[in-house]
């Protein structure tokens, strides 16, 4: 699993290589919390999610990893 994210993200950071990045943000985020009514009463959620402006267009990431 790590590998072919690695490998993904990668592949994805390297076609942006060839157009001209005109604006991107990248937001990384850890919550945790505890006394959830429904599910597991404790959770920690990892949030990765970028966003850029290229001459190709626009592009979107968001990943939720709960846990």
């Amino acid at each position: 699993m790590p590998f072919r994210f690695l490998l993904l993200t990668l592949l994805c950071c390297s076609c942006s290589g060839f157009a001209e990045v005109l604006w991107q943000d990248f937001r990384l985020t850890y919550l945790n919390g505890k006394h959830y009514r429904l599910g597991d009463p404790q959770r920690q959620v990892l949030t990765i999610e970028h966003a850029a402006t290229t001459s190709w267009g626009d592009s979107f990431f968001f990943l939720d990893h709960m846990k």
